[in-house]
Order: C-alpha cells, then sequence, then structure tokens
C-alpha cells in the first residue's frame, strides 16, 4: 500500500479487535490488540518513496516564475517535522500511536496547509492595526523593525521608513489590499524527496509526567517527518509599492525565505520540530571535519581561478623584482584570524590592520603583507595596490616593504 493517510487513519485499525471494553476477556484482548497495533505501526514507518521526485520535475513547469510563482526548498533538520496534532487517532490503547497527523488526501505523503504557512509567516508580522490581539505594543512594535531590518538586509531601501510601512505590507500581503486584483497566494508545502533512506516518517515519543512524581510517566507515541526530507513551499507573489517604495515579488520571496529559517513550521517549534535549513546546509552538517576542510580548499582554490581570469594579464610576475622596485599587482584582502583580531582590538584605529593574498605571480611567492592601509577594506575585496619591493628571500620569495597606494578596488562578484 503506497498511500500514509490510509494506512494511518483506516487500515492501521484493520485487525483491531474493539471487544476490550465490552468482555470480561479484557486483558487478553488488550494484549491482542497491542500486538497488532505494534505491527501497525512497524508497517506504517517502514514506508518508503521516490513518489514526489516526477513531482518536484513536473513542477518546474507547472509553477513557472513567468506566472508569479515562486518556489522555495528547505530540509527538515533534527528532530523532525510535526503538523497536525489536533486530529484525533486513539483507542487508549498501549503501543498505540496516539496522536494524529496531517496527510494529503491525493498522494498521502504528509503536507503542510498553505493556511498554516500563511498563518506562520504571519506571526512575525505585528498586527499593530488589530487591536484585539493580546500583544503587547512594544512587542507588535519591536516585530515592526524586525520585519523592516530583515527588508533591509535584502537590500530595500528601508532608513526613511516607518513603523507604519510595515502595517501597509502586512496588509497588502496576507490580505490583499491594495493589491489591485493580484492577492499574493500562499500553497500548500509538499514533500518534494524523502530522506536518503528513501524514508519520510518515523516515531517520537512524548512522556508527559503526573502530577505525582513518583508515578512512572506514560509514554505516548507519535508520528513525525524525519530528517532530511525535502519541501517546497510555493508563493505567487506580485510587485507592490508601498509609501512610493517598490517591494518586488522577489523582495517579498526573500523575506517569507528568512522567516520560514527562522520559526519553522508545525507543531512544537519551540522544542526544536519543524526547524528548516537550506539543503546545502543540511548535507555539510552531515560531513566529517576532514570532508568538510577539503571542501573548503577546493571552494577555495575554485573562487582564486575565477578571480584570476577576470583580471588583466599585465601584472603578471615573470620573475622576483629587485630591491627597491616599485611595481602594480592586484591582491586580495584576508578576513582576519581570530589571534589577528584579538591583536587589533588593542589597537587604536589608526593602527589596525589586515593582510592580503597577492594574486598573479606566476609561481613567484610573495609574502602576505600585514598593513595599516588596508584595515578599512572590505574582507575579500580584490584590490590594484601600487607596493615597493624590499628584498628578494629564499627560494625565489620576495616581501612587500610597503604600500604605496591602493589605485583601485575591483567588484568582487
Amino acid at each position: 500500500m503506497n498511500n500514509l493517510k490510509l494506512q494511518f487513519y483506516r487500515t492501521y485499525y484493520d485487525d483491531f479487535d474493539p471487544r476490550a471494553a465490552l468482555t470480561d476477556n479484557k486483558e487478553a484482548i488488550a494484549k491482542y490488540n497491542e500486538g497488532k497495533l505494534k505491527e501497525a505501526t512497524a508497517k506504517l514507518t517502514d514506508f518508503t518513496t521516490d513518489f514526489n521526485l516526477e513531482f518536484a520535475q513536473f513542477s518546474d513547469t507547472l509553477f513557472s516564475k513567468e506566472e508569479g510563482y515562486h518556489r522555495l526548498r528547505l530540509m527538515t533538520t533534527y528532530p523532525g517535522l510535526i503538523c497536525g496534532t489536533g486530529y484525533r487517532h486513539e483507542t487508549k490503547t498501549a503501543e498505540e500511536i496516539s496522536i494524529g497527523f496531517h496527510f494529503d488526501h491525493t498522494s498521502g505523503l504528509p503536507v503542510v496547509p498553505g493556511s498554516s504557512v500563511k498563518g506562520i509567516l504571519r506571526s512575525v508580522f505585528p498586527r499593530r492595526f488589530q487591536q484585539r490581539t493580546t500583544e503587547h505594543a512594544s512587542i507588535k512594535d519591536a516585530k515592526a523593525r524586525f520585519v523592516l531590518q530583515t527588508l533591509g538586509g535584502l537590500g530595500v531601501q528601508t532608513e526613511e521608513l516607518d513603523l507604519s510601512f510595515v502595517d501597509e505590507l502586512e496588509k497588502n500581503l496576507f490580505e490583499g489590499l491594495g493589491a489591485k486584483g493580484k492577492k499574493d497566494v500562499f500553497l500548500d508545502a509538499v514533500i518534494v524527496a524523502p530522506d536518503a533512506a528513501k524514508k519520510v516518517i518515523g516515531i517520537d515519543t512524548l512522556t508527559p509526567h503526573d502530577t505525582n512524581r513518583t508515578k512512572d510517566p506514560k509514554p505516548l507515541p507519535f508520528i513525525k517527518v524525519l530528517p532530511g526530507v525535502l519541501y517546497e513551499f510555493t508563493f505567487r507573489l506580485h510587485t507592490t509599492t508601498i509609501s512610493g517604495v517598490e517591494i518586488s515579488a522577489t523582495n517579498k520571496w526573500n523575506l517569507l525565505r528568512e522567516i520560514l529559517l527562522l520559526t519553522g513550521v508545525g507543531a512544537k517549534t519551540k522544542v526544536g520540530y519543524g526547524k528548516l535549513i537550506e539543503p546545502e546546509t543540511y548535507r555539510k552538517s552531515l560531513l566529517s571535519s576532514e570532508e568538510i576542510d577539503n571542501e573548503i580548499q577546493v571552494e577555495k582554490i575554485e573562487a582564486k581561478d575565477k578571480i584570476m581570469r577576470s583580471l588583466p594579464k599585465e601584472y603578471i610576475l615573470a620573475e622576483p623584482p629587485g630591491l627597491g622596485k616599485i611595481i602594480s599587482l592586484y591582491a586580495r584582502v584576508l578576513p582576519l584570524s581570530e589571534p589577528e583580531q584579538k591583536k587589533n582590538d588593542k589597537l587604536p584605529d589608526a593602527k589596525k590592520r589586515k593582510r592580503i593574498e597577492v594574486l598573479q605571480t606566476n609561481g613567484v611567492a610573495v609574502r602576505n603583507k600585514w598593513h595599516k592601509s588596508l584595515y578599512e577594506l572590505p574582507d575579500n575585496a580584490i584590490v590594484e595596490l601600487s607596493v615597493e619591493i624590499s628584498s628578494s628571500l629564499q627560494n625565489g620569495e620576495i616581501a612587500i616593504e610597503r604600500i604605496i597606494e591602493v589605485l583601485k578596488i575591483i567588484p568582487n562578484e
């Protein structure tokens, strides 16, 4: 059987004997039911699928960006995701999954309803114009400032905007006010890929304690979406202008993405369930420290190769320059290491320094220069420098005596 909803809400109880409450042989029937429900639970969690991999490919056409659809794929992380705990699924029998779950009726796979996605996202907005909400005004204002700050980090010019801007954006995004017939739409979040073992759901347990602390708690098994399952969130978004500021559909998508990564979705998010991360972040979390180091080295080499291809070739060092010679070269401003940062923290601003990595040396080794004229430059910036060479060292290595001038800063895409 390939439909989890059918398994969970119908066939799960196919072998259940309802006579436990009607006969004198309660103990034997209860034991029989426990065994059957344990088997049904094992069958449920053994479910594997490739079902929505086809949908993942089809959705590229179904939800095209040209039609205003913006898709976001995020992965569940430990301990998993829960949705639909308000549904009843209980006969008060031991070994029973006693908490409900929400499944898509057609595919049978877990799904987060679009209304839930919309509600989760709106919970971050202040609703300052709704007087009946119970949140204190200071909390509402803090939420509005958070939304403004997040938009500012996404490139929207928010410096001159007040908190009322967030109220208008909230009304537009969630209520369609000012949308002129183009309301933003929040679709169901669906699974597009199972975990590495091709599984989707697993078992977890709640152990609520009685008021009598000496009494053993009664475990309550429930199902959850496993870590490493890929969800696709789909929105139909439209560009809008509020207080003279244009908020593009992409701006909205990025804002919703930041909120989902912050809040998660589903039930029990305060204890860690429902948290979402980027698929690449999840993949890297499974790597060993050695594998991570190897990937970092590869990324550094690829990044440097990209920079080298984009630079003019006129300053390639064919051989080590002589003592006192002034040359121009390209370099990358290196981020400070922790010891260097601590050293800088003890210095006045006029003496704070950074290092450079010289590019395009044609094999000539150039010692990294630690210099105060570099401190104000952004990390990883590519700069053209005029420098004086102090000496030629062993193995053809050269040292920079001083940086005469920063000739130009080259944007590093």
